[in-house]
């Protein structure tokens, strides 16, 4: 469309509104172009045609260093886009991919019924943007997205872009794995560490593959189980064997310090100790 015609509009696309930035940028003497994009989970796109490119982002030389900015995107901080965005194929002159993805960071404790999330980076603006639709009940959308079932009674830091958010949900499970797609694979968003922290599941395990590790530890009665996602689109066969490994329920056995180990190598050397000679 003509930038007149948009503008009455009120309403641009992605494509547009980075071909609008892009030139203002450019009239304002900053060097910056803008950029086709594939959306990340629709995989590597054809370098001869525009046509499944239907993103837009710009990109920006600054003092030596390219930097990618999402003008769609209301709720990223500058300089930041959304996962999708990263590492996708790019359609532009000298550009054929967009930055590597940002690492995020997830932590869920759980104590009784009540878990307290710690969102950063990628994680925190993954919340955010899951929150853009469905805007007339957030806090149940919130829940929903942080775990199953759970009622959300705490949120700080979700209306500052850019900075980590806190939440508190009762009841449910951490919601760490979407929906599988219709071959069996995962796209897991944004690449990083998921770590959940509760009470005992079941034995020390680890499980390392290509596109993710996971371990479960337990130590005095608590139990890590971390999930570091190195490739978003996870395959079905990678997710049939982590199934196997974390179906290993055999609780650990409780761990004995060292001072109550050392007294009771005592009481048994005392046991086992002959019995005091007596007179005839």
């Amino acid at each position: 469309r003509k930038l007149l015609k948009a503008r009455r509009s009120g309403v641009v696309s992605s494509v547009e509104a980075a071909l609008f930035t892009s030139q203002w940028a450019r009239a304002m003497q900053i060097d910056a172009v803008w950029v086709l994009v594939r959306p990340a989970p629709r995989g590597p796109g054809p370098a001869i045609s525009p046509a499944s490119y239907t993103q837009g982002l710009l990109a920006i030389q600054y003092e030596g260093e390219l930097r990618w900015q999402d003008p769609t995107c209301t709720v990223c901080a500058p300089y930041e886009l959304r996962p999708d965005m990263e590492g996708a194929s790019a359609y532009a002159w000298g550009l054929t991919k967009t930055r590597e993805p940002t690492q995020g960071l997830l932590v869920a404790t759980t104590s009784g019924d009540e878990t307290t999330f710690a969102l950063e980076a990628s994680a925190a603006l993954s919340l955010r943007l899951a929150l853009q639709s469905g805007m007339a009940d957030r806090s149940t959308r919130a829940a929903e997205w942080l775990a199953e079932n759970a009622t959300l009674t705490k949120v700080d830091g979700l209306g500052t872009a850019g900075e980590p958010v806190t939440a508190t949900v009762v009841g449910g499970a951490p919601a760490f794995w979407p929906e599988a797609d219709p071959d069996g694979s995962l796209w897991m968003g944004w690449v990083g560490e998921r770590r959940w922290v509760g009470a005992p599941t079941g034995a020390d395990a680890l499980y390392e593959g290509d596109a993710l590790t996971w371990s479960r530890s337990t130590s005095a009665g608590v139990t890590t189980e971390t999930l570091t996602i190195v490739d978003r689109r996870v395959p079905a066969e990678t997710l049939a064997t982590l199934r196997e490994v974390q179906s290993q329920t055999t609780l650990p056995e409780p761990s004995v310090s060292p001072e109550d180990e050392a007294e009771g190598a005592a009481e048994g050397a005392v046991e086992d100790a002959p019995p005091p000679a007596t007179e005839d």
